[in-house]
């Protein structure tokens, strides 16, 4: 006997809407011209070539979706490599250091200072404390 088997229906992906990730490989070099973040801090030791590193808390970021690269701060591989294997908050907390402020003034400095100004408006980061408690509000 020949079974009748109902056709499946075709769902739609459901991963996140478009939200643009600003990048720019001349940002990359600009913030890789800098030195280390952790430059001089005591128990801190440069090693390898300066990095990008990414700032990912508080950004335009996501999980598995890396923020856009005004969102980045110069670091010596070893520093990158700390960064991730502790984390964000632990790292900043460790050295002493805000990411954040560090990113602020990369895109204060950057050739590319007035496109950066133009996306992020654009594109406002969906974290604001005054108007969120100081909770996370992804808008994806």
């Amino acid at each position: 006997m020949n079974a009748v088997r109902p056709q499946k229906r075709k769902r739609e992906r459901m991963g996140l809407r478009a939200e643009p990730q600003w990048r720019s490989q001349r940002q990359l070099k600009h913030v890789r011209a800098h030195c280390c973040l952790l430059e001089g801090k005591p128990g801190h030791v440069c090693e390898g070539i300066i990095e990008a590193m990414h700032k990912r808390t508080e950004t335009d970021g996501a999980k598995d979706v890396k923020p856009s690269d005004y969102w980045t701060c110069p670091g010596c591989s070893g520093a990158h490599r700390e960064q991730h294997q502790i984390g964000e908050g632990p790292f900043e907390k460790k050295w002493g250091v805000s990411m954040g402020q560090w990113c602020e003034a990369m895109q204060k400095t950057s050739p590319l200072a007035g496109e950066i100004r133009e996306h992020r408006s654009a594109h406002p980061v969906a974290y604001d404390r005054a108007a969120t408690g100081g909770r996370i509000s992804n808008h994806f």
